[in-house]
């Protein structure tokens, strides 16, 4: 009887952890890269994004909450500078390969708007060295394929800032943390618990907590 009441309370303190950890949200990180063109545009760039990038995930884009990128010395006619932002850059590709380095590939345009709209495109991302490498290039184009610019060749990824995954705090998480809370503190009293009956309590500011009601004895014979 000590050794199931004992298993039990260690299976229930690991059920409360795995709640724990399953809760978690990944918070926003920072990224910077650069690219450099063969024609020598030269680019500086940035992006945010709360996903988790574990080793050989890949997005066609949707997954930022923040992005800029610069590209200067633009070569041919035009201007030799533009920027891009956010809702130019959403469709941008990312992979991580295997060792978790996290590659790139800005994919989008920018518009300068009336009265000749002109525009600056970053085309369909390609990766030549692939499978050898999980590197992007894209190209620049001016008013479409036929202003052709520059092919950009786009470094790494790397991280600037990232702040701690913080346990989300809410009725749910603190209804099953209280439950398997209580569950263990009854094992390690050796208490039955064939059939708990529970009852809600609610907190203003906590969400709900359960609370064991005692269990209904049979009249005696």
């Amino acid at each position: 009887m000590t050794l199931i009441r004992t298993t039990t309370a260690y299976a229930l303190t690991a059920f409360a952890s795995l709640l724990v950890s399953n809760t978690a949200k990944a918070d926003p990180t920072d990224f910077t890269f650069t690219g450099m063109g063969t024609n020598g545009t030269v680019a500086h760039g940035s992006f945010t994004t709360s996903t988790i990038l574990d080793p050989f995930y890949f997005s066609n884009g949707a997954i930022y909450s923040a992005f800029s990128l610069t590209l200067t010395n633009i070569p041919g006619s035009g201007p030799s500078s533009v920027t891009f932002g956010l809702d130019d850059l959403q469709s941008s590709w990312l992979s991580v390969d295997g060792s978790g380095a996290v590659f790139i590939a800005p994919y989008g345009s920018y518009n300068y708007g009336g009265p000749f709209f002109d525009h600056y495109d970053l085309g369909q991302p390609a990766q030549p060295y692939y499978p050898g490498s999980f590197t992007y290039q894209t190209i620049l184009y001016y008013d479409g394929e036929h202003g052709y610019r520059d092919t950009i060749t786009w470094s790494t990824a790397t991280v600037v800032s990232s702040s701690a995954a913080v346990p989300e705090t809410g009725s749910t998480f603190a209804m099953f943390a209280g439950a398997a809370a209580v569950l263990v503190a009854g094992v390690r009293r050796g208490r039955r618990l064939d059939h708990p009956t529970w009852a809600f309590r609610t907190s203003g500011t906590t969400g709900r907590s359960l609370r064991r009601k005692p269990a209904l004895r049979r009249p005696s014979q």
